[in-house]
């Protein structure tokens, strides 16, 4: 169901730069995961490249397990095709534009020798032995529908496993994905893949969409990794399958431990709010949410902390009331004082001081 693509996608954002520590530690956390399949990387002309590209998919097949598989993404070009046919990954990503726009301003081609090509090329992995090639229509979110589903319908009759459907400039909204998921699964009777940019901010909610529409699979990167804003995002793609939807195998601690990973990699930090994975999501100050965690976790929580390898904290400062103060203090083991008014507002004055939510010590010395 989750392609995870951090080490392709994912290094194309600017100024990242995996070295070959950093893939390998992000390959086997992904695998111990739970992801179904993990885009090792993109081939290219280097020696070097393929030669690291061959040592992780070595590396990963001693990691992942029977449902899990390993692919590469070339472009839909033969030189590309026989490298990455030649390192036997368990899965070929080719890419193909769809949309008039690239085939005539990038390719040089029109609509029938796109066909062509596409026909050829799949002949030709055909010839190399590969298994599963996975075909990808760039930019078919702005593509003519019809076209598009020509060369699906193509695709399929000359072999290809799998259709990836790209929103390369991430300008579908959750509605418009799931439409364009059941034109295709209306059409061609093969697993289709989504790979959603997020420059709207719409990736995720496009990817669930999409899934709920009958995608099998979507691309994800760890914390969005990738072009301009990014893709989809991996954690709370996981996360979301897992808690709302009843997915199983996914491991929500470790992907936050590979989103850690893939932050340090790329110079990031993890902010703080981060939806899945940042530290603090179940800090909580305000009175009114306060008050309700003491009574009952779930009126202010979607899951319980520890299921993504978080935990809870509950503190008080500028925003707290006094039955939040009250507790606080019994958690610290002193009964509510006479006055929790007058402490009340002394821990908000201090806080609003300091501009910050007080340390436990600072309250006790508060309450004396």
């Amino acid at each position: 169901m989750l392609i995870d693509s951090t080490l392709r996608e994912g290094e194309q954002q600017f100024g990242v730069y995996f070295d070959r520590s950093h893939k390998e530690e992000l390959l086997r956390l992904s695998l111990a995961a739970g992801v179904d399949e993990v885009e090792v990387g993109a081939v290219g002309p280097s020696p070097e490249h393929c030669r690291e590209l061959e040592g992780l998919l070595l590396y990963g097949a001693m990691l992942k397990d029977r449902r899990q598989s390993l692919s590469l993404w070339c472009a839909c070009r033969p030189a590309d095709l026989r490298m990455a046919a030649g390192l036997s990954p368990d899965r070929l990503c080719m890419t193909v534009p769809v949309s008039d726009a690239h085939i005539r301003r990038k390719l040089g081609l029109d609509r029938q020798a796109l066909l062509g090509h596409v026909a050829r090329m799949l002949g030709l992995a055909r010839e190399l032995g590969v298994a599963y090639v996975s075909l990808g229509l760039e930019d078919v979110s702005r593509a003519d529908l019809s076209f598009a589903l020509s060369v699906a319908r193509l695709a399929q009759d000359k072999g290809a496993a799998r259709l990836r459907l790209a929103d390369t400039v991430g300008v579908l909204a959750p509605a418009e994905t799931a439409r364009l998921v059941s034109a295709f699964r209306s059409a061609v009777n093969l697993p289709l893949a989504l790979h959603l940019h997020n420059d709207f901010g719409m990736a995720t909610a496009n990817a669930v969409e999409g899934l709920r529409a009958g995608a099998d699979f979507v691309d994800a990167s760890a914390l969005g990794l990738g072009e301009r804003a990014g893709l989809a995002s991996l954690e709370q793609l996981a996360g979301y399958l897992t808690l709302r939807l009843g997915a199983e195998g996914y491991d929500l601690a470790t992907v936050r431990e590979l989103c850690a990973s893939a932050a340090r990699a790329a110079n990031m930090t993890v902010p703080a709010n981060a939806p899945m994975v940042g530290e603090r999501i179940f800090w909580c100050e305000s009175g009114l949410h306060v008050d309700g965690l003491y009574k009952a976790a779930e009126l202010y929580e979607p899951f319980e902390p520890s299921r993504v390898g978080l935990s809870r904290k509950l503190g008080v400062g500028k925003k707290s009331g006094r039955a939040a103060v009250a507790r606080k203090l019994g958690e610290l083991g002193l009964a509510a004082c006479g006055d929790m008014q007058s402490l009340t507002d002394r821990v908000r004055a201090l806080s609003a001081a300091k501009g910050r939510v007080l340390e436990d010590e600072e309250l006790l010395a508060l309450a004396k």
